[in-house]
């Protein structure tokens, strides 16, 4: 094997490397906004189906809480992005 063969073979597998590791992160990215997205829908249930009022107060509360950290974290994604 040439040392110009070698060298493409070295940049293949980092290359190859760092694809995988931007896969991860994306997939952890995906992870990441699929669970906030099933906290607010569960507060955004609690909200809609309960009759008790402090139950609602605290459901919409907490929904505004896990909104303002998926804003926090949309918000660094884009920075690193």
């Amino acid at each position: 094997m040439t040392s110009a063969e070698m060298k493409m073979e070295h940049d293949r597998e980092y290359f190859s490397m760092r694809a995988a590791e931007a896969e991860r992160a994306e997939n952890q990215i995906s992870q990441i906004r699929v669970a906030i997205a099933i906290h607010k829908q569960n507060h955004s249930d609690t909200m809609m189906h309960t009759h008790n009022l402090d139950q609602k107060k605290e459901a919409q509360h907490m929904w505004r809480a896990t909104d303002n950290i998926e804003k926090e974290i949309e918000a660094i994604i884009g920075q690193e992005g």
